[in-house]
């Protein structure tokens, strides 16, 4: 993911993590990578690591891009999950999963996120899952 955005690795160790009170699982903003506190409750370590690879995802975008990436705080339906910063940060994320847990750890997050934004969109999530 750095070597696409031509960022060394190294900088992944200056990126501000911060654990909040969010009505998401995460988020970021202006470069700052915003987590839920409930990710600390819950026991699940190296699968809430997926929510940092996708969040980084989205600090590289912000720090290398020409433009402001787009504003995604409506998280509803097809036009979310399918813009452009999303649908990166998205198959980073499942990637992630389906490394290191396998893929049908990889597909049942896929699922969960597809019913989450409430998309039946086979193309979008055959598009997270490649």
């Amino acid at each position: 993911m750095f070597d696409s955005y031509a960022v060394n690795i190294d900088f992944l160790d200056i990126i501000p993590c911060v654990f909040d009170d969010l009505d998401v699982s995460a988020k970021t903003v202006k470069g700052v990578i915003y987590l839920n506190l409930s990710l600390l409750e819950d026991g699940e370590y190296f699968r809430n690591l997926s929510y940092i690879v996708h969040e980084a995802d989205h600090t590289l975008q912000q720090i290398t891009g020409k433009e402001a990436t787009q504003n995604t705080d409506v998280k509803s339906g097809d036009n979310y999950l399918s813009s452009p910063e999303e649908l990166s940060a998205f198959k980073i994320q499942v990637d992630y999963l389906e490394d290191e847990f396998g893929k049908a750890e990889a597909n049942d997050y896929v699922n969960h996120l597809m019913e989450y934004h409430d998309t039946k969109d086979k193309e979008l999530k055959r598009e997270l899952l490649d």
